[in-house]
């Protein structure tokens, strides 16, 4: 187990600075009252709030330039993040403290070496060992230079190393540094640095396969800590240390007897620690449960006692916490939870796990008593109080899984178990669904998004079974609502917010208040992502402000609440509620298709819905070996230097593999059927399906990439993220004017540039290339359609954000589109650099999600443009889905880098297409087919024609065209045969009226 310095110690090192003035003083003493708090937070594991403690902390310490103290705040932020689960975050988090601090404390520091090792550390526990290696190693240079060479320092240092070349497999080398350690530390090893690193040689030992020294170490520190010393809550944790070896020997009996030894130790010396001793007889009813199945089950007596020793320590655990903290608690949830997994395990005793289970979700509903275990809490209706969500989910999760197994196993099936296995299904969706309301911070969101992917898997399974036993198509109906659900959360949830803007009377002003809280929080979150990467960028304060900002935002999300009760319930009444019926009225056609696809742990479900019929299918699969093979057929979509005959098979196997055994796509007659309605799911996003085969050739010894089977003859394709978001209402538009952008890229502009620009950014800019087929395409669309068109230098970001888009219904953008694999949110497309101080003229996705963009059409006719960050939950980050947020009804993406010229041709003949009335999809479709009839020999291959595809709404768009002399000249006639016609009713009236008067 990998050490960490007691927070306490932190506490005494900080009270011991001197104060000097009284707001100092004051100051100091408020952040040595925080961090007891923190200390209590930790202890109870509520690291959340331990979380905001801290940050709170930090301000304190700043103003008056307490350095240290302040670096030491971050980096217990650091390892809480890590704590949280956000391991990613972390990291990055430790880059910009060991810039910060070599900027506030120097390069050769105690501290700065001190950082680096905890840096170090946590990529050790994300199992990033040679860059923890490398940290490590800039420690040991600094520490050469201010620590002595026996400083406990150095026993941090080695101990840590060796628990790095443990996880490396350098086992041996591992034992060497615990050795060294231990002489570094010498005499002024502390008791737990002490037992860590008895701890870990016990495990090097153990893995080594040298058992005798590991059991040695263990009974020699515990001899000496008998002997030595009064801790005897480390000695229960040595007692601990060889009843886990032993139970992961399997010597169920020793071990046993050592966490028995373990609870006895603390019950007879530290009885305080009841949560500890608690936790211990969990332990203990862990090991029995785990014992079980080690048994010769024919010795009934053994196995029966093993089940009552697992229940009665499991129970013991319980009633110390219903001393502790009563009947009703977060932490009895767990133990309730534990019991109710051993009689369902092993006594297979339903009724007796249901009650556990039950009993685990009462401790998390503090206002609940019903005892019936049927009792399904109703938390959709958002007045149900839960202090600790996970630990609720957790126990509503527990009972679906009683009630399936109960209502499968059975003989005599029982309809109740299978309606409480649904409505606890549902359950668990409205907690998280309940939860996301009350999340801002973005990291949590996608673990909450991610949980509500896992309960789609979860329901489509069992409402899949609910259909099959019943007949009944309002199960598979479910089940589709799950998928849809489970999708784009986040566009659904800002879609919603727009809808619920003008129904529940948001004043505009709000309206713009709130999109600018949530585009400073993203623009701070990416700037704290990139300038992580460089030690040499100054990031002092950016994550203060972003705490800051988020901070603020929770207080206006709050008021909105209170003040706008009607909007905010709009807001988040957030799922998708359209229903197959309405898609096959309103969307569908006697010749197309909706495919949705939802890809889970053990299947591929395929929606296929039509015009009169709706149908559900599942390929089961072993999940890593399918995404194994996709990722395998998705690198044959690249030309390679090879280009030979092995990769012009592994796409033919991949693109018959995907079509005929995965996709259900075999179960749909082109003779019947010309559209294909695509919502892709996981790494499917990422598949244009118009490059799949229907047949294989008869020959793959000659490459011929011109003459395969493509589904691209047979269907028009569209894509969506959900079905649901087809059926939006049709954006008004007045004109169908084009609005068309080519930039271009001068490199001598560079240089002028440097001092404007970042050196990522100017060496990005250096990288670009110049598109000459992109400055064709504008230059061709402006001689054909109204509209407004700009090159070069006026293609420029300011310009751009500048523009009224209500007059335009297509936008077309013609530029290199740059995509940031490490974070998404700073993919961007490259404007004309200008040498605008208010813009970089890289226009990244978080500022177009905020822009107001109501056009039909957006072209993007650049690389990658569709390409992104998969999450579940969120689906693809992408430039694309950020022009869907911005309010475009449909955009014309690219999945890969696209090859200038081909592109610029495709372009072209789509919009011919457009002219004669075809749909967006129909338009792309003829125009790939175009280009690929002309294409000869590698020019065929997918690469070339396949990336550009249709998202969203596929309705028919006529791009305006200006009129021609012959239709003016006309015009003219017809207007003053009108004027003529309208003088001589004048003339008449007026006659009429003097021969009146």
């Amino acid at each position: 187990m990998l050490k960490f310095r007691s927070v306490f110690i932190l506490i005494g090192c900080l009270l011991g600075t001197a104060m000097f003035a009284q707001t100092l003083e004051q100051d100091t003493a408020k952040a040595s009252t925080l961090l007891k708090k923190v200390a209590e937070q930790q202890e109870a594991v509520e690291l959340e709030k331990a979380d905001a403690t801290l940050r709170s902390i930090l301000p304190l310490y700043a103003k008056h330039q307490l350095w240290a103290e302040e670096i030491e705040i971050r980096n217990y932020i650091n390892k809480n993040i890590f704590n949280l689960g956000h391991k990613d975050s972390c990291l990055a988090l430790y880059t910009e403290l060991l810039t910060y601090t070599e900027e506030k404390l120097g390069k050769v520091s105690k501290k700065m070496a001190s950082i680096y090792l905890d840096a170090g550390t946590h990529h050790v526990l994300a199992y990033k060992l040679d860059e923890a290696l490398e940290l490590f190693e800039q420690a040991e240079e600094i520490a050469i230079k201010t620590y002595g060479a026996s400083d406990v320092f150095w026993g941090d240092l080695y101990s840590t190393k060796g628990i790095c070349y443990v996880r490396k497999g350098d086992t041996h080398k591992a034992i060497e540094y615990y050795l060294n350690a231990r002489k570094k530390y010498g005499k002024k090893i502390t008791p737990s640095d002490n037992y860590s690193l008895s701890s870990n040689l016990v495990d090097a030992y153990y893995i080594t396969n040298n058992k005798n020294a590991a059991m040695e170490e263990a009974k020699t520190f515990m001899a000496s800590m008998q002997k030595n010393t009064q801790d005897y809550e480390m000695l229960a944790k040595a007692y601990k240390t060889v009843g886990l070896i032993s139970y992961i020997e399997r010597k169920y009996d020793k071990a046993v007897e050592y966490f028995r030894k373990s609870v006895n130790t603390l019950e007879k010396y530290n009885p305080e620690l009841k949560l500890k001793i608690s936790d211990g007889y969990s332990d203990l009813g862990t090991i029995y449960k785990d014992s079980y199945y080690s048994l010769d089950h024919n010795d009934s007596l053994a196995v029966q006692n093993c089940i009552d020793s697992a229940i009665y320590n499991v129970q013991k655990s319980i009633d110390i916490k219903h001393q502790v903290y009563g009947l009703k608690d977060v932490v009895l949830s767990t133990s309730y939870r534990s019991l109710g997994y051993i009689y369902f395990e092993l006594k297979k005793d339903k009724e007796q796990a249901l009650m556990a289970f039950h009993n685990s979700m009462l401790a998390n509903l503090p206002l609940e008593t019903n005892q019936d275990p049927f009792y399904v809490p109703d938390i959709a209706s958002g007045t149900v109080v839960f202090p600790n969500y996970k630990n609720l989910y957790g126990a509503i999760e527990a009972k679906s899984i009683v009630f399936r197994d109960w209502y499968r196993d059975a003989k005599d099936k029982d309809p109740k178990h299978l309606d409480a296995l649904l409505k606890y299904i549902d359950t668990m969706d409205d907690l998280l669904t309940q939860q996301l309301r009350k999340t801002s911070n973005i990291n949590d969101q996608k673990l909450i998004m991610a949980a509500m992917h896992k309960v789609a898997d979860w329901a489509l399974r069992n409402y899949d079974m609910a259909y099959k036993e019943r007949k009944d198509i309002k199960y598979l109906e479910k089940a589709f609502q799950y998928s849809e659900n489970s999708k784009s959360i986040q566009l659904l949830s800002t879609l919603q917010t727009n809808e619920a803007s003008q129904l529940g009377g948001l004043p505009e002003a709000i309206q713009i208040e709130e999109k600018g809280f949530q585009k400073k929080i993203d623009e701070l979150t990416v700037a704290l992502i990139e300038a992580s990467k460089d030690k040499k960028n100054k990031i002092e304060g950016l994550e203060q402000e972003l705490f800051e900002a988020n901070q603020a935002y929770d207080v206006f999300i709050n008021g909105l609440a209170v003040d706008y009760p009607n909007y905010f319930n709009l807001r988040y009444n957030n799922k998708n509620k359209k229903t197959v019926k309405e898609l096959q009225a309103e969307l569908l056609t006697e010749e197309s298709v909706l495919l949705e696809y939802f890809f889970a742990d053990r299947d591929i479900y395929t929606f296929k819905i039509s015009k009169n019929s709706f149908e559900l299918f599942n390929k089961q699969i072993d999940k890593a070996e399918a995404v194994d093979k996709i990722k395998a057929f998705y690198n044959t979509f690249e030309i390679t230097r090879d280009r030979g005959i092995s990769q012009f098979k592994a796409f033919v196997d991949g693109a018959y593999f995907m079509y005929n055994d995965l996709l259900q796509l075999n179960t749909i007659d082109p003779k019947e059927i010309g559209h294909l309605i695509i919502v892709p799911d996981g790494l499917l996003s990422y598949l244009p399906f118009e490059l799949l085969i229907s047949e294989l050739p008869k020959d793959t010894s000659t490459i011929d990439y011109g003459g395969l089977s493509y589904l691209l003859h047979d269907y028009s394709i569209q894509y969506s993220y959900t079905a649901g978001l087809l059926l939006n209402k049709p954006i008004k538009t007045s004109y169908n004017r084009v609005l068309g952008l080519a930039a271009s890229y001068d490199s001598s502009l560079i240089a002028s540039t440097e001092a404007l620009r970042s050196p990522d950014l100017s060496q990005l800019r250096a990288n670009l290339q110049p598109l000459k087929g992109a400055i064709d395409e504008i230059k061709y669309l402006e001689k054909l359609y109204l509209g407004d068109y700009h090159f070069g230098a006026a293609a420029n970001e300011g310009k751009f954000k500048k523009i009224d888009f209500s007059q335009y219904g297509i936008v077309h953008l013609a530029m290199h589109g740059v995509m940031n694999k490490d974070n998404p949110m700073a993919s961007s497309l490259a404007f004309t650099e200008n040498k605008d101080t208010t813009e970089d003229n890289f226009l990244n996705i978080y500022e177009i999600t905020y822009m107001n963009i109501p056009v039909e059409l957006v072209v993007l006719s650049a690389c990658e443009t569709g390409y992104g960050k998969f999450e579940d939950g969120e689906g693809v980050k992408s430039v694309a889905r950020s022009f869907m947020y911005a309010g475009a009804a449909s955009v014309l993406m690219t999945m890969w880098e696209v090859h200038d010229m081909a592109m610029s041709k495709i372009m072209a003949d789509f919009y011919k297409n457009l002219e004669k009335g075809l749909t967006k999809s129909e338009a792309i479709q003829q125009a790939k087919l175009s280009y690929l009839k002309n294409a000869q020999g590698i020019a065929a291959h997918p690469f070339f024609w396949a990336p550009a595809i249709i998202l969203g709404n596929d309705r028919p768009i006529h791009p305006a065209k200006p009129m021609s002399w012959l239709w003016i000249l006309g015009g003219l006639v017809l207007g003053i045969v009108s004027l003529g016609a309208i003088v001589g009713v004048v003339k008449r009236s007026n006659s009429k009226k003097e021969k009146v008067a």
